[in-house]
């Protein structure tokens, strides 16, 4: 089956309302120590992700994630507080997140190697046992806030195949380049699959068609039908961008790359993937940063459309009005869970 939808991957032509975030933080967090046995902190973590997630247009990323973590079934409970990275040498970081949800973990892994860098030119973060890594270019745009670049990828469960499979083999494995450019930070931030498992979830919640050749059925021909899909029970998989052996090459290389944090590449469960970054001081930067920048500016000038420019821009302007435009369906969903 073949069709068309631009719409899912830009979210456009989805009814959205705009909430005030003070109404929303305060009983997600709730919901999440309530229904995940999260502590406070942690779910608050977490709830601050999303909603930053969907203030940058990330609907993806953001909070339709909060109905998968708390009626899937493959989400806690969990025990204490989630997992402190350790430090194992000079600009070296490891963080276990021994099965808790990933967020918060990853949040602290991000923390720990920014200071780092106070005292070395270049850290190395990994993970392990830790899922899901949320949106990537949040974490690439606080690190680029505090004057970091940073190149970040993660391994998920699988759900892509490879180019004329229909086995998911590997995640959607995403990849983020962050460079804290003037005005306004550059972050290109993509997943190695035609569509992320968020916009397989929205399709889902919202019965809008899958964009074409975005996936395969479980007989390997292409579908643009969400409920076609189940690539966790063997049912379809997603497919690499534009069908490329070259997306899925990068995408396994991420696995690869991943793994070094200590989980075995291609894990099934939840829990065996993780995260693998590079973090570069403001020290290694400081002679080319301005040059970047001057680049940067004169191609927004030519209209020229600069990765995480726009998303930034939407973002801050939603925070400092105390706002998200939250997908109407999404924020039915969620009224459910909250009222």
């Amino acid at each position: 089956m073949r069709g068309n939808c631009p719409d899912l991957m830009k979210n456009k032509g989805f009814p959205k309302t705009k909430v005030k975030v003070a109404s929303l933080r305060e009983p997600l967090i709730g919901l999440l120590v309530t229904k995940l046995d999260l502590h406070r902190e942690d779910a608050a973590i977490t709830v601050d992700h999303l909603i930053r997630a969907e203030q940058a247009g990330k609907s993806d990323h953001g909070l339709i994630r909060i109905s998968y973590l708390v009626s899937s079934g493959k989400f806690g409970p969990y025990s204490g507080v989630a997992p402190f990275p350790q430090r194992l040498g000079p600009g070296r970081f490891h963080a276990d997140g021994k099965g808790h949800l990933g967020y918060p973990t990853l949040h602290k892994l991000v923390e720990a190697c920014q200071r780092e860098l106070e005292n070395q030119e270049v850290c190395i973060g990994t993970s392990a046992n830790l899922y899901p890594s949320g949106m990537l270019g949040d974490w690439a745009r606080i690190a680029c806030e505090n004057g970091a670049a940073t190149i970040l990828v993660a391994s998920s469960p699988p759900r892509m195949a490879a180019p004329g499979g229909s086995k998911p083999v590997l995640g959607t494995n995403p990849i983020c380049i962050g460079i804290p450019t003037q005005p306004v930070p550059f972050i290109s931030d993509c997943a190695t699959s035609e569509i992320t498992h968020g916009m397989l979830l929205l399709a889902r919640a919202s019965g809008k068609p899958l964009p074409t050749q975005a996936a395969v059925g479980k007989d390997g021909e292409p579908t643009v039908l969400a409920d076609d899909l189940d690539p966790a029970r063997g049912k379809g998989a997603l497919l690499p961008f534009g069908g490329s052996h070259k997306a899925f090459a990068l995408a396994m290389g991420i696995e690869l790359l991943v793994s070094l944090g200590g989980c075995p590449p291609g894990g099934l469960a939840h829990g065996s993937h993780g995260v693998f970054g590079l973090f570069l001081s403001r020290k290694v930067l400081e002679d080319v940063l301005p040059a970047m920048s001057d680049w940067l500016q004169r191609l927004d000038e030519e209209e020229v459309r600069i990765p995480g420019w726009k998303s930034q821009s939407l973002g801050r302007q939603q925070s400092e009005d105390g706002n998200v435009e939250v997908l109407t369906e999404t924020f039915n969903q969620i009224k459910s869970y909250i009222t």
